[in-house]
C-alpha cells in the first residue's frame, strides 16, 4: 500500500504518529452528544479509521463503542492494516438491522453513503457542500442541536418503549 510505504519511507514511527493522534481534540460540542446520545440511545461509532488512532480521541469523548480497523503494527513500524470488512459501516447497519435495531446514521464523506442509505434514518453531518449536492436525497445537518432534535423527532415515530430506546446510533463524525 502506497500510504504505508510513505510512512516508513519518512521514518515516522507509531510513536511519532500517536504524538500527533493524542493532541487532537473532538469537535465542539461533541462529547455533550456523545454523552446524550449514551443516555438516549444505544451508540457505536462505525468509522474507517483504526483502532490505535482513533483510541485517544474516543477516550476523550467518553470511551463510546467504536467499530474500526486495525494498523498491523511490528516494533513501532506501520506494516500494513487489516480491514474489518470491505463496507464495514453498510455491514454493521445489515447487522443491527437484522437483529431489530432501528439505525441512526451521520456522517460526513463519501465513505459514508453506504451506511446512511442502509440506515433507518441516515443524515449528512457538516459535509461539504459537493458531498451535499451530489447526494440531495441524504439530509444535511449542520448542529448537534438539530441532529438531536431529528433523533428525538424520528425515535417518536419509530418507538413507543422506555429509554433507552431500541436503537443504535452510528458513525459519528467526532474531530476534525
Amino acid at each position: 500500500d502506497m500510504r504505508v510505504e510513505l510512512v516508513n519511507l519518512t521514518g515516522l514511527t507509531m510513536k511519532d504518529i500517536n504524538l500527533v493522534v493524542d493532541k487532537m481534540e473532538p469537535l465542539e460540542g461533541a462529547k455533550e452528544f456523545v454523552d446524550w446520545v449514551r443516555d438516549n440511545f444505544q451508540l457505536a461509532i462505525v468509522s474507517d479509521s483504526f483502532y490505535q488512532l482513533a483510541w485517544p480521541l474516543i477516550r476523550k469523548l467518553g470511551t463510546p463503542s467504536i467499530i474500526c480497523h486495525h494498523l498491523d503494527i511490528d516494533r513501532d513500524k506501520l506494516r500494513g492494516y487489516k480491514l474489518r470488512h470491505k463496507e464495514n459501516k453498510k455491514r454493521v447497519v445489515q447487522s443491527l438491522k437484522a437483529l431489530d435495531y432501528r439505525v441512526f446514521a451521520a456522517g460526513d464523506s463519501f465513505n459514508d453513503i453506504q451506511m446512511l442509505t442502509e440506515a433507518d434514518l441516515g443524515v449528512f453531518f457538516r459535509a461539504p457542500q459537493h458531498i451535499r449536492e451530489e447526494f440531495s436525497n441524504i439530509p444535511g445537518l449542520e448542529s448537534y442541536s438539530e441532529l438531536k432534535e431529528l433523533f428525538l423527532q424520528s425515535s417518536c415515530l419509530l418507538y413507543t418503549s422506555p429509554s433507552p430506546r431500541d436503537a443504535t446510533l452510528s458513525g459519528m463524525p467526532a474531530s476534525a
